[in-house]
């Protein structure tokens, strides 16, 4: 089975996690207002779901909003760096489980990052059609978004269309604003971290021109530990290889999710998260090869707990 060609990125998934995870804790109001025309009086961020729930991943949020008007709702924000099926049906694992705790309007929302033909709004089976909000932030035209966003949301910029021509004017604006420093050092690392979907070049580039103030932010430990920028204490052609070793990774991981999730539709989570541990390109090629031609998906468990497992 022939693989679709991927937008390549410099950072693995989890790593864009933090840079939500910044947005989500500095922009949840204009987040709320540029994506869903939702302006805010209220936010309350709320950490946690009945136990009976799976854990909330790191790109999960649970948000109880109170709007201009007085009324209120929880927001689920999912954010996907690529589009996960079974992500939809967590989403609305959240969504059934929050309605029966808050008894309050949901709005379950997913903001995709990466192209993806499989993306939609909603999902069917026999017993249960499931609806929410996609965003797909690559389709959101760069220069009309900077045209009426709050600076807190530009780090977004990098990752919509002709993003990298527009990601110097969002740079400019975030740097030249009346936040505090601090403030600035997490947008700014944020920013950095999204241009990755557009290459190392501007990564590099973004971190050349702030690093001086981008080192404030936690979000920039990230940027180091992919070698952008340490190259410049330890070789940058060191840190270069660093960087494609782990998109090669990454690369294969999401070929192996991919075949498996179009051959048997929904993969358990953490079957998902398996393929996602494991750290050697060889055992994953294998893994492809065995996703292409295996029999049933417990067929496959059992391949790939023994590769994890070795004797």
């Amino acid at each position: 089975m022939a693989q679709k060609k991927r937008r390549k990125k410099t950072f693995p998934g989890q790593h864009y996690d933090v840079a939500t995870k910044v947005l989500m804790e500095k922009a949840a109001g204009p987040m709320l207002d540029a994506f869903l025309g939702i302006q805010a009086a209220d936010i309350e961020l709320i950490d946690e779901l009945p136990q009976e729930s799976v854990s909330l991943k790191r790109s999960d949020y649970i948000l109880r909003v109170i709007d201009t008007s007085g009324q209120a709702q929880i927001v689920l924000w999912e954010f996907l760096s690529q589009w996960r099926r079974n992500a939809v049906l967590s989403l609305c694992d959240y969504g059934v489980r929050a309605l029966m705790k808050y008894d309050l309007p949901i709005r379950p929302v997913i903001l995709l990052l990466a192209s993806s033909p499989h993306a939609a709004d909603s999902f069917e089976a026999a017993w249960l059609r499931f609806r929410f909000t996609l965003i797909k932030v690559y389709d959101l035209p760069a220069a009309e978004f900077m045209a009426r966003a709050d600076v807190h949301v530009l780090p977004f910029v990098p990752v919509m269309q002709d993003g990298e021509q527009q990601v110097w004017e969002a740079e400019h604006r975030i740097y030249s604003s009346a936040l505090p420093a601090a403030e600035k050092a997490d947008l700014l690392a944020a920013l950095t971290i999204f241009a990755g979907f557009k290459g190392k070049d501007l990564v590099r580039q973004l971190v050349e021109r702030r690093r001086d103030l981008m080192i404030q932010s936690y979000a920039y430990d990230i940027i180091k530990q992919e070698g952008i920028k340490e190259g410049i204490q330890q070789g940058i052609q060191q840190g270069i290889q660093q960087g494609i070793q782990q998109e090669k990774l990454q690369s294969k991981r999401e070929a192996v999710c991919g075949v498996l999730e179009a051959r048997f539709d929904v993969v358990p989570i953490n079957v998902l998260d398996m393929i996602h541990s494991i750290e050697m390109v060889p055992a994953l090629e294998d893994l492809l090869r065995k996703a292409i031609t295996v029999e049933d998906l417990p067929t496959f468990v059992k391949i790939l707990q023994a590769v994890l497992t070795p004797v």
